[in-house]
């Protein structure tokens, strides 16, 4: 079971669907941001993949309603936090992952892959339950201070979260590629971290 939270157009569930062609898989997408979902929904079918949840909804620490501020110059940075109000506002609704794993008859995910603009501590508050049962998941995040700091923490709160909850943090390396170990968030970092359990 893989979950794709902040799926933009798709990428990572189509690289995820791909792998596992040979191997039962759920996907499940969260993407509110309407212009950028309706092109995720587009590559989903002309990919022809079939074990693809879509949500419109957002995930955050409780049920809530929010304004999603995008521009189509960039839509990935579409962010709940903007305190620049120019592009498109969007009234989206929020839920917890907690309430969407229980009315979906999820109990545990193998991958969580995270990418929400500064949202990303709250997304996992509001998935206290799933982070906890999920005994060897794999939770990929994108973790960007200034997103963080927009949103009203420190990255560095971020990643001792995660610790926190049990999890093992390591870096991605350049070419040959791999995995570096860390315990602490290096300064003025933005890229992903693999937190492994």
């Amino acid at each position: 079971t893989f979950l794709d939270v902040g799926a933009n157009i798709g990428f990572f569930t189509m690289t995820v669907a791909k792998a596992c062609e040979s191997i039962s898989c759920q996907i499940h997408c969260f993407e509110p941001n309407p212009y950028t979902f309706d092109l995720l929904a587009s590559n989903i079918k002309r990919n022809k993949i079939n074990n693809v949840y879509l949500n419109t909804f957002g995930l955050a620490a409780s049920d809530a309603n929010a304004i999603l501020t995008s521009n189509i110059r960039n839509i990935g940075a579409a962010n709940i936090y903007s305190s620049n109000k120019e592009g498109v506002q969007t009234n989206i609704q929020l839920r917890t992952l907690d309430s969407y794993c229980k009315e979906a008859g999820i109990n545990e995910v193998d991958i969580i892959k995270v990418d929400i603009e500064g949202a990303e501590l709250d997304f996992l508050k509001g998935a206290d339950n799933i982070l906890t049962n999920s005994k060897k998941l794999v939770l990929v995040m994108e973790v960007v201070d200034e997103n963080c700091r927009r949103a009203g923490y420190a990255a560095e709160e971020l990643f001792n979260y995660c610790l926190s909850k049990g999890f093992v943090a390591y870096l991605p390396k350049p070419w040959p590629l791999g995995l570096k170990r860390t315990t602490t968030l290096p300064q003025n970092y933005h890229d992903n971290i693999f937190f492994l359990k």
